[in-house]
């Protein structure tokens, strides 16, 4: 993390003038040890002397504090990363302390504040009441808000509508959801393509495999991602449904996603189970609900990573371009506890309580 500098700042412009911390001393008036500790970092300069020292120097007294309020890529990770496994650890209300201290002290670092909205949203659940879930969400709404109005990064304010609806989706709110995104569809050409083929044409051939592989990889997540809600949709009939189902797992053992991305995998299997049980097609519940069972305990599940297969075997490079990068979105423990919530404390399976294929699945997910 990029901290107050002021030592760092004091050692260079003194050896671009070419002098001792004797020198320095002698000029500012006091001793040579106090020189000593500013430039360890030890100590900071008293208030009355910010002044004198930034004029002696011909600098702002801005650039004598080199205070940059941001955070690297890699320094937000760490944090996301530290703060995700704090909320599970410690509780929500003393990790909501540890965000809120760095929220304050990197109010202008766009990407950390996109991150930590990010974050709370990925927490919340720990809250000890639905008020207070409630506030954690309006919290990452208040500071993409933030971002929205201030920000300048148009990276990162192109993502602003999306995790915003996400957040309003949580809440319930549809029509702010619809609101905020109903403007936003695009057609455009896809830009990995046009520069893998220019890649290509420079016999850069890793490169092109690398783009090409991502922008498949994004596209499937991203159709996967619609499966859960499109199964609501035909929960009324029957062929379609099964149609509809079947797809999704062609398409998850083509591109073998199933621990690739469990994160987009798992809601399919667990909405089918549910339509199928509310359709008294048993047999069809239990045989999603196995193979969720499956995903979760297997030896290859945890730790939770972003990562590719023996097919995406070049996507590294789109993974580190994340905020994240491979890093789950909660702690491993965290993500446990919600797999097990899921079967475990789900009022629409109490009725498969005496099913042994469900016993099964209750014991192996319980040992998890």
């Amino acid at each position: 993390m990029k901290e107050i500098r002021i030592g760092l700042k004091i050692i260079e412009k003194r050896k671009e003038k070419g002098l001792t911390q004797e020198e320095l001393a002698d000029h500012l008036g006091i001793s040579k040890p106090a020189v000593s500790k500013w430039e360890s970092g030890q100590s900071y300069p008293d208030i009355t002397l910010i002044p004198v020292i930034a004029s002696f120097f011909d600098i702002s007294v801005d650039e004598l504090f080199d205070y940059q309020p941001q955070m690297s890529k890699q320094d937000i990770r760490k944090l996301y990363l530290k703060l995700s496994k704090q909320f599970t650890e410690l509780g929500f209300e003393e990790g909501y302390q540890l965000w809120s201290s760095y929220v304050k002290k990197y109010f202008s670092c766009w990407p950390l504040l996109l991150n930590m909205g990010i974050l709370m949203m990925n927490q919340a659940n720990l809250a000890p009441s639905p008020a207070r879930i409630e506030e954690a969400i309006n919290e990452s709404i208040r500071l993409f808000d933030r971002i929205e109005q201030y920000g300048d990064d148009p990276k990162i304010l192109h993502q602003i509508p999306i995790v915003k609806a996400a957040a309003h989706l949580m809440l319930g709110h549809s029509s702010e959801v619809i609101d905020l995104l109903s403007g936003v569809q695009e057609i455009s050409m896809n830009p990995e393509i046009l520069l893998a083929t220019a890649y290509m044409m420079k016999q850069e051939d890793l490169k092109a495999l690398g783009l090409l592989q991502g922008s498949i990889f994004s596209g499937i997540i991203t159709i996967l991602s619609a499966y859960p809600s499109l199964f609501n949709l035909y929960k009324n009939d029957s062929e379609l449904m099964d149609r509809w189902v079947k797809s999704a797992e062609k398409l998850i053992d083509l591109f073998d996603m199933s621990l690739t991305h469990p994160g987009t995998v798992l809601p399919i299997h667990l909405t089918a189970a549910m339509l199928y049980l509310g359709n008294q097609r048993l047999d069809k519940a239990l045989d999603h609900l196995e193979v969720y069972r499956n995903i979760v305990v297997s030896p290859g599940m945890f730790p939770l990573t972003l990562r590719g297969n023996q097919l995406f075997d070049h996507i590294d490079g789109l993974i580190e371009t994340f905020d994240l990068g491979n890093i789950a979105p909660r702690s491993d423990s965290a993500i446990r506890q919600s797999i097990k919530d899921v079967i475990l404390k789900q009022p629409g399976l109490s009725c498969l309580a005496d099913n042994e294929r469900f016993k099964h699945i209750v014991r192996d997910i319980e040992a998890l």
